[in-house]
């Protein structure tokens, strides 16, 4: 009676708090998953294009609450002891006697009676309290205290493994979070570590018959720190850990056009940046370029220098002029032939292969970057 009574509390419990949480959860997000905190970061938190894929990794992430929820609420890990009031040093009759008052039929399963079997000797009681009832009463193949344990990790190794999936979820590359996924799996590997750890060298002292005091039953809490771990963590690392800034790339510069405004595209708020931006890209491979080709005019070099220029210059002349060369090159599209159309010499045309054509057009744009910047003013001007 008393069992069901519980069971009963447990899940009016449970409904309420999921009830509570998925309420509060479309109050708090009703259009968008972005949560502005402004008393922990000085700026609002940028609202991302691809708003589709957060919103419904917003919905997962309730849906994997209300799952934790109930773990936590409903299917807490029994404790034989805990749950009768008993010491962990109660003798094996005394707790058989209990649940054979409290069994309708006055028998008991046989899983109870395994375990009570095995709860005759300390070294189980210490396993019991370790890793757990469901470990030592499920268990039949276990015999050693290494059994025990790689059934009880076997487990809760799975349940990382099933958060780490779900992080990887939450930082996905178009929710912006990409950059917290290894500190978040670091946050579960080193709490599985610590768990795994904590569990096979902390020490346990079994009470005296007669004695109401009970070591710390740290398998039960250890998967209570456990489940609120996982209940936490993607939360914080969705809503509450800002996003990565918008990096400035070429595909983003490119995909600037002024005349086009685009109220999501960064040049719309900052037009002065971007073009910047352009102008600058222009400059360093103009830079780049041009301190390599210092060294191939001469002007200021040593004679040793210009002696070896003047070799790589003879020996690139012959390769460009070797027909198998020609022939491959053509073959791959990496024509550099300039070839004379027409039969007048006045109206003769050239065609230019796609290489040297390349070539010509890169030139052409470096050349852009000897334009002076639209914010240089002349100092007489100032």
């Amino acid at each position: 009676m008393a069992t069901e009574t519980e069971g009963t509390s447990s899940l009016l419990i449970f409904l309420t708090t999921a009830s509570v949480t998925t309420l509060s959860w479309f109050f708090l997000f009703p259009h968008t998953p972005t949560l502005p905190i402004p008393f922990l970061f000085k700026t609002p938190r940028i609202s991302h294009s691809k708003s589709t894929s957060r919103t419904i990794i917003t919905n997962l992430l309730l849906l994997h609450t209300l799952f934790i929820l109930h773990r936590i609420i409903l299917l807490a890990p029994p404790n034989l002891f805990t749950r009768l009031g008993l010491s962990v040093g109660t003798p094996t009759d005394a707790i058989r006697s209990l649940l054979l008052a409290a069994s309708p039929d006055g028998t008991l399963p046989e899983r109870v009676e395994m375990l009570l079997k095995r709860l005759g000797s300390a070294e189980m009681r210490i396993i019991y309290v370790k890793f757990g009832h469901e470990t030592l009463s499920a268990c039949v193949f276990c015999s050693t205290y290494f059994d025990f344990a790689l059934y009880a990790f076997t487990g809760v190794f799975l349940e990382y493994l099933r958060e780490a999936a779900v992080i990887g979820l939450v930082t996905i590359k178009s929710t912006s979070l990409e950059r917290y996924r290894s500190v978040a799996i670091g946050v579960l590997i080193a709490a599985a570590a610590g768990e795994a750890y904590w569990l096979t060298t902390v020490g346990i002292t079994i009470p005296r018959e007669g004695k109401p005091s009970n070591p710390v039953m740290w398998y039960d809490v250890l998967t209570l720190l456990r489940q609120l771990l996982f209940l936490f963590l993607p939360l914080i690392v969705h809503f509450i850990l800002p996003p990565s800034p918008l990096r400035i790339t070429q595909e983003i510069l490119n995909s600037y056009n002024p005349t086009v405004p685009n109220p999501s595209s960064p040049g719309v708020q900052l037009p002065p940046a971007i073009t910047t931006m352009h102008d600058l890209i222009n400059r360093l491979q103009l830079l780049r370029y041009s301190r390599g080709a210092f060294g191939r005019i001469g002007s200021g070099s040593s004679s040793t220098q210009d002696f070896w220029w003047a070799r790589e210059r003879e020996m690139g002349a012959w390769v460009r002029e070797d027909e198998d060369v020609k022939k491959v090159a053509k073959g791959l599209g990496m024509d550099y032939q300039q070839t004379s159309s027409g039969s007048n010499g006045e109206n003769a045309g050239v065609k230019v292969g796609e290489l040297r054509a390349n070539a010509r057009r890169a030139v052409g744009a470096l050349f852009r970057g000897f334009a002076p910047s639209t914010y240089w003013t002349p100092s007489s001007q100032r």
